[in-house]
């Protein structure tokens, strides 16, 4: 089953998203099921990692599950190839996304293998985008962001130090324009209702 996507959150490069998704997906209307990763489940990754007695990567979308072997069923599981259920969203998290293993040189690949796994009903993107969804809006120091960013791409794009910070500020903008109309909106709308519609006029 298709599910539709609840949240985007919104960051600057550098700003912390994945990490914001993650605590999002500890709440209750996000369920339980890590599914496949897009970017991983692929047949060339299927083919590095596949045991002598896993069946094709072609087969996975018709495969019955319930005759499969349980060793091959929870492999492919733990390596992101079928739905996997969690009982324990906090244990998954700090065990397998957060483990006392990830480190500089390691946390880049770990978030890749789960980055995807839960965006189904939450996504992430590095800008701000208006639609119908709740968005999660994540406003940064540009210092903290470039020094964040800087340790996933030196090269910064080729954009330069002074250019990024540039754009992870401007990124603010939209956040502060979204917030401030959500207010007035409302505002608007709560003095309606207390003064009973005082835009209304009558004609003599």
């Amino acid at each position: 089953m298709s599910l539709e996507i609840k949240y985007l959150v919104s960051a600057a490069p550098g700003g912390y998203a994945n990490h914001v998704a993650w605590i999002i997906w500890l709440h209750d209307f996000a369920g339980n099921i890590i599914n496949p990763n897009k970017t991983t489940c692929n047949k060339d990754f299927f083919n590095v990692m596949k045991g002598d007695d896993w069946p094709e990567f072609e087969d996975l979308k018709k495969l019955d599950v319930e005759k499969l072997n349980k060793t091959i069923e929870q492999e492919l599981r733990n390596f992101g190839f079928l739905p996997r259920y969690i009982s324990d969203k906090v244990s998954f998290i700090l065990q397998e996304v957060y483990s006392h293993n990830r480190s500089w040189h390691n946390w880049l690949k770990t978030e890749y293998m789960f980055r995807n796994c839960i965006s189904a009903e939450i996504s992430h993107e590095a800008k701000v985008v208006n639609n119908n969804i709740k968005n999660v809006f994540c406003k940064i120091n540009p210092d903290i962001a470039y020094r964040n960013y800087l340790k996933i791409n030196s090269s910064l794009n080729l954009k330069g130090k002074d250019f990024l910070k540039k754009e992870i500020l401007e990124f603010s903008f939209p956040i502060i324009v979204n917030v401030l109309s959500y207010f007035i909106l409302h505002i608007f709308h709560f003095s309606i209702r207390l003064f009973n519609c005082p835009f209304k006029h009558t004609v003599n």
